[in-house]
């Protein structure tokens, strides 16, 4: 007997968005991606991201390891583009302040949502 194979239901950030956890947390650009699925999460810090994501996770970031570096900074939304990311969640309070603007019009054009994570959540 052949066992019965059911599909796999992904979310998508829209979905995600809607649990309590994110309730304060503010989408600030990409809504066009809102329906991007989800198959899993990255945490990353380091300068070397990049080498660790497969498509259609959301980043989970401070941006402490590229904060300072005004090319990775403007790479960074690119990058995760080439690397099919559904989304990108920043907590920028410590280190970037606040998300640049051009971050925000990268986001959109490339319809990743960036969400910027409020400042008592944990990860």
């Amino acid at each position: 007997m052949n066992p019965i194979e059911l599909p796999i239901l992904y979310p998508n950030v829209a979905e995600l968005l809607q649990l309590p956890v994110f309730q304060d947390c503010i989408l600030r650009s990409g809504q066009a991606g809102l329906n991007n699925p989800i198959h899993g999460f990255n945490l990353s810090d380091t300068p070397e991201y990049y080498r660790w994501l497969q498509p259609h996770e959301i980043l989970i970031t401070s941006c402490f390891a590229i904060h300072q570096n005004p090319d990775m900074l403007k790479s960074f939304i690119p990058t995760l583009a080439q690397q099919e990311i559904s989304a990108v969640f920043i907590k920028p309070y410590q280190y970037l302040k606040i998300i640049p603007d051009y971050m925000l019009v990268q986001s959109n054009q490339y319809r990743i949502p960036l969400i910027e994570l409020s400042e008592d959540i944990r990860f």
